[in-house]
Parts: C-alpha cells; sequence; structure tokens
C-alpha cells in the first residue's frame, strides 16, 4: 500500500506504508515531514504495480528497470530523463490522484526556484538587489574619483600653461605659447564641471589669448576670424559704416599698445635690463590680447591692424635675440618707427586720403 499526503508547502507527496513514523524531506521546500500514521494518516492508495511505481520499460529493449537508473542494466542503453517522467505521470499511482501528479518521494519534478521556500526566494533576491545597489555605489564612486582627478588635473594646467605661454609671448615664440594654450584647452569641460572661480577665470584668459595669438602665428587653429571678406556691396558698405563708428573706441585701444611696447624701448635704453624689458614686452601683450577681444573681425581687417601685428613680432624678436646687441637694436628701432607711425596714421580717420580702410579694398 501506498500513503498519499500533502506537505504544509501544498505539495502532494506519496510514500510506502511501510515508512509510517519515519523522517522524509520535501523535494519543494526542503521541510523535514514525518510520514502521518494513525489519524493524522493520509489517503491510502491500492498497491501499484512494480513496473509502474519502481521501475520503467527500458526505451530500447524493453525490459524492467528501476526508476533511478541511468542505464538500462539489460541492454546498457542511455535511460533518457523524459522517460522517466512520462512513466512517472501515465502510473496508476498519478491517474489515482486528483488535483494533478504529485512529487514523488525519492524523485523530483520541480525545478531549483520552484523547491525554494518564500523565505529563501526573498533571501535570493534581497541578495541580488543588495549586490546591484552595491555595483551602483562602487560604480559612481569610482566615477566620482576619476572626474575629481580630471578636474584637478585640468585646473594644474590652467596655472602652468598662462604663466609659461606669457613668457613665451615676451620672447617672441608664439606659436609654442599657442600652443601652450591649446594643451591647456583641451579637457576644457572638466574646468568648467568643477573648477572653481578662480580656474574659471584663468580658462577665460588663456582662452582670451589663444584668440588673439592666432593673428601672430604660423598656424592657427582656425582661419575663419582671420580671413573676412565681405560677401557683397552691402555688407562692405556696412562694416565700412560701423569701422567709422566705432573707429574712436579702436584707435585707443591701438594706442594703447603702441604707448606700451613704446614704454618698453625706452626702457631698455634707459636701463639696459632684459628682465625689466620682458615683463614691459608682457604689458604690450596684454594690451594687444585686450585689443583683439575687444574687436570684430571685419575691424581687426585694417591696414593699422597689421602694422601692429609687425610691431609686435619686431618687439618680442628683440627680447629672444638679446645676446646679439646689433641684432636687438636694429630690431628695437624698427619697432619704434612701426609704433611711432602707426599712432599718426590711426589719428585719420576711415575716409580720408590717409585713414585707416579695409584691406579688402
Amino acid at each position: 500500500m501506498a500513503i498519499l499526503f500533502r506537505c504544509p508547502c501544498g505539495r502532494s507527496m506519496v510514500a510506502d506504508s511501510d515508512k509510517v513514523g519515519s523522517i522524509i524531506t520535501c523535494p519543494n521546500c526542503h521541510r523535514s515531514l514525518r510520514v502521518p500514521s494513525g489519524k493524522d494518516r493520509g489517503k491510502e492508495l491500492g498497491q501499484a504495480p512494480p513496473a509502474t511505481r519502481a521501475t520503467r520499460p527500458c526505451p530500447r529493449c524493453g525490459q524492467s528497470a528501476p526508476v533511478d537508473a541511468q542505464v538500462c542494466s539489460h541492454c546498457r542503453a542511455s535511460l533518457l530523463e523524459g522517460t522517466r517522467l512520462k512513466a512517472a505521470v501515465t502510473s496508476p499511482v498519478a491517474k489515482m490522484m486528483k488535483g494533478g501528479t504529485p512529487i514523488l518521494y525519492g524523485s523530483s519534478r520541480a525545478t531549483w526556484w520552484s523547491r525554494l521556500s518564500s523565505s529563501a526566494k526573498a533571501g535570493i533576491l534581497s541578495g541580488i538587489g543588495g549586490f546591484v545597489v552595491v555595483t551602483i555605489i562602487v560604480a559612481y564612486l569610482f566615477y566620482s574619483s576619476w572626474h575629481a582627478g580630471q578636474v584637478s588635473h585640468a585646473c594644474g594646467r590652467l596655472g602652468k600653461a598662462l604663466n609659461e605661454g606669457q613668457k613665451l609671448e615676451s620672447q617672441g615664440k608664439f606659436q609654442d605659447a599657442y600652443e601652450y594654450y591649446f594643451w591647456a584647452l583641451a579637457k576644457v569641460d572638466f574646468v568648467r564641471d568643477g573648477g572653481s572661480p578662480s580656474d574659471l577665470e584663468r580658462l577665460s584668459r588663456i582662452q582670451d589669448r589663444a584668440n588673439g595669438l592666432q593673428y601672430i602665428v604660423e598656424e592657427p587653429k582656425t582661419r575663419e576670424t582671420l580671413r573676412w571678406q565681405p560677401k557683397s556691396q552691402v555688407e562692405l558698405e556696412a562694416a565700412q559704416h560701423e569701422l567709422l563708428a566705432t573707429y574712436p573706441s579702436y584707435r585707443q585701444r591701438v594706442l594703447a599698445v603702441a604707448d606700451a611696447a613704446l614704454a618698453a624701448i625706452e626702457n631698455t635704453r634707459s636701463e639696459g635690463n632684459q628682465t625689466a624689458f620682458a615683463q614691459k614686452v608682457g604689458l604690450a601683450m596684454d594690451a594687444f590680447i585686450r585689443l583683439t577681444n575687444s574687436t570684430k573681425p571685419h575691424q581687426r581687417w585694417t591696414y593699422s591692424f597689421d602694422i601692429l601685428v609687425e610691431g609686435i613680432r619686431e618687439l618680442t624678436a628683440a627680447n629672444r635675440r638679446w645676446d646679439n646687441t646689433a641684432v636687438r637694436e636694429n630690431l628695437l628701432n624698427h619697432a619704434k618707427q612701426r609704433f611711432e607711425g602707426l599712432k599718426k596714421f590711426v589719428h585719420q580717420p576711415p575716409g580720408t586720403p590717409m585713414g585707416d580702410k579695409h584691406n579688402s579694398l
């Protein structure tokens, strides 16, 4: 005889009558159960044919083989899992039960997940959720640390580029200074994301200097603002009109550069100190950068601006060739003549016979 009873988890269990009182394990929830007896005894089932309850036919030779055997003892054929399940489902014991096929003691048809208890499932899901949360936190901390390092590195570049670049400017090494500035601007987004107000101020100064130097260097990164040309007669006339209207302020900026350059030349004639001369040249460069960043492209496409650029090149070249007195003095003399002539030239407004005008005319 066989006894049918249920586990508290809801699964049906079948055990032989001679196992009454023994402890078995539910393959679904893994509880330890005692096979009931007496009043608690479950439904008794009739004696099932041994071949359908404990054995099954071999799909190859047809001989009976134990239900838990993997190889037929008669023909050594593999006993597939599907055959085992089919034999169990169609057994008389299963047909006698209502509500579906039970889980037979000694074998299991449930998956590993379905055999877990509710608390075990909750524990696994909680563990997975915790792992995901921890992974996200670790990734965020790693990114934050990396981003902070990039911000610090980018901000450090600004100070170095600004100091070294201005030294190179005063020596006439404009291409080197220009490349220095663009090296610092390579990580501009990190400075904008996490830089301090002082870092942002240095960033603005470097961008201004890079924009100004593109008129002096041999290989500028962009040429859009360097090659202004009117696209029509109407645009040319509008630019001429604006140049005439804004020329007084433009003239003042040009004179500021010329006066700073002449002061540097006068200083070296009176003191003969290269360090002091380099500082004065730096002031002239600062005035030049302010001019380029406060004017429009068509205002910088004038004869006066070309004269100014040539004077700056001669002034800084004199500092670069300081040890060669003859070359230095020749450069200073040319620069002085150019800046003094420029001061007279810009006093003649556009439209006069000797006044300033666009290079495109």
